[in-house]
């Protein structure tokens, strides 16, 4: 951990390959440190961070420790670098849906849909009957 925080505050924008946030984040991790995890992988995303992995783990991470709100705007700020990826736009849609935001959650639903996924009728049914239950009045 010394070694990685010498590094990190040598380069503290080198977020490729080999960074010292994930390794750090991984360590923190191994000794239990959930919170010391998130901190160091929120700061690799203020500095740029951009690894698709180390993001959906600081959002699962954030989600874990009951902060749905950063795990969502996590996962929103990956589909910018991510999008296409159908699971990370279901469980996004789902944390907005849980946090009342049904336009959000109506973006993700449509697309998943929009993806074509192979089971293309549930993902419909899915995204509308959730969508319904909102309270909203239509669906996309």
């Amino acid at each position: 951990m010394k070694e990685g925080e010498e590094v990190r505050q040598l380069y503290p924008d080198y977020v490729y390959p080999a960074n010292p946030y994930e390794f750090m984040a991984q360590a923190d991790l191994a000794k239990g440190n959930k919170p010391a995890a998130i901190a160091i992988l929120t700061d690799y995303e203020k500095m740029g961070g951009r690894n698709p992995q180390a993001l959906k783990q600081l959002a699962s991470l954030e989600e874990e420790l009951g902060k749905p709100a950063d795990a969502a705007a996590t996962l929103d700020r990956l589909n910018y670098i991510f999008p296409v990826d159908e699971d990370l736009h279901r469980h996004l849609g789902d944390l907005w849906f849980a946090q009342n935001n049904f336009k959000g959650a109506i973006r993700e639903y449509g697309a998943v849909v929009a993806m074509q996924p192979l089971d293309k009728a549930s993902a419909q049914l899915q995204s509308g009957s959730r969508v319904f239950r909102g309270g909203t009045e239509r669906y996309g």
